[in-house]
């Protein structure tokens, strides 16, 4: 506005001081119009050392927009297939590898918390797409070092590798540690009570409870989570994962493992055979997120010594297990339904059912 009606000098100061905290906040986008700018529109600069000195700002921060524009539309990439399906996938790996270290190469080079942040999640999801929770939980620790010590780190940036870091503990059985506790208290400082990473949060925290076997604390926070002003409001698989917890609570006390009256309290009857009908997002990916529905009808009727009229007959099972569940892909989850059918089916004999588990 100032350079259209000639208002040189306070267009000069004006983008002057824009420029100062546009480097100082890493504002990447704004520190390369402002100093193109100064070095192009700004008649009255006319030292050569001050326009040299705006034309190398401007060409170091056209080159960090470049690359951050490139790690931007890979990421988003990333975010689209993860919202149409969960499954591990051998194209996200290879090609999620392959960007992963394309940015990595030039992440000193362009040394702002935007890249890094883009870089690292990138690199995460390549590690989690190739089931390799341990490289992820080191990627998570060095992303969270090196944001945490930024001037520039806010919660959006901080909260997602905080996240994958406990989910990545809880696959790695490392429960219950002083590292847990410190990623789980910090994910709550990083995410507003009322705001729907508050949420997110809380799911991940209950399934690393789950598999600490901390039934009672896991049971605890579920109650509170379903108090929550946003759950309500959850679309799709972040909805379902709440119906898949109430199935598998309903099953624990069924076991015996958690109180029948306090989940009946917190949860109240829960038809085991409306999971399959209730369930929608999870079951589009045939591989992967699917089998806790599957697999949770099966568990149900092997307590009541009957599968059989449990939303699908055991030869369906069977033809679901060998279309879906691919072995090199899913070889605990083939295994375990391959097991449930039999211990339903076959009389225990000691030597052939050690033979069948050591296989």
């Amino acid at each position: 506005v100032l350079l259209s009606v000639s208002a040189q000098d306070a267009a000069a100061y004006l983008l002057k001081r824009v420029l100062e905290k546009a480097i100082k906040y890493e504002f990447t986008n704004l520190a390369a119009e402002s100093s193109w700018l100064l070095r192009t529109k700004i008649k009255n600069i006319t030292d050569k050392k001050e326009l040299s000195r705006y034309k190398k700002i401007n060409e170091k921060y056209e080159e960090k927009r470049k690359w951050e524009m490139e790690a931007t539309v890979v990421h988003e990439e990333l975010i689209q297939f993860f919202l149409g399906g969960r499954s591990t996938s051998k194209e996200l790996f290879r090609k999620s590898g392959v960007e992963y270290l394309k940015l990595e190469k030039m992440a000193p080079v362009v040394d702002t918390v935007q890249f890094y942040y883009l870089t690292y999640n990138i690199g995460v999801a390549h590690f989690m797409a190739g089931s390799d929770c341990r490289s992820a939980l080191d990627l998570c620790r060095k992303a969270i070092k090196y944001i945490e010590a930024r001037q520039n780190k806010n919660s959006g940036k901080l909260i997602p590798f905080y996240t994958n870091a406990l989910a990545c503990c809880t696959q790695l059985k490392i429960v219950n540690t002083s590292e847990t506790a410190r990623l789980i208290s910090r994910c709550y400082d990083l995410s507003p009570e009322f705001g729907i990473n508050r949420i997110k949060v809380m799911e991940i925290e209950l399934q690393h409870y789950l598999y600490a076997v901390e039934y009672e604390k896991a049971l605890d926070l579920f109650k509170k989570a379903a108090l929550h002003p946003r759950k309500p409001f959850l679309k799709g698989a972040n909805k379902e994962i709440w119906n898949i917890f109430e199935g598998y609570f309903s099953l624990l006390s069924k076991l015996g493992l958690i109180s029948f009256a306090k989940v009946n309290e917190v949860i109240g009857q829960f038809e085991t055979d409306q999971i399959d009908y209730n369930v929608k997002e999870f079951k589009k990916e045939k591989e992967g997120m699917n089998i806790p529905v599957l697999m949770l009808p099966v568990l149900a009727g092997v307590l009541e010594n009957q599968i059989e009229g449990h939303v699908r007959t055991r030869e369906a099972l069977i033809q679901y297990a060998k279309r879906y569940l691919k072995k090199q892909k899913n070889v605990r989850s083939a295994a375990m339904l391959e097991a449930l059918l039999a211990v339903d089916h076959y009389q225990f004999q000691k030597t052939a059912s050690l033979k069948i588990i050591q296989k």
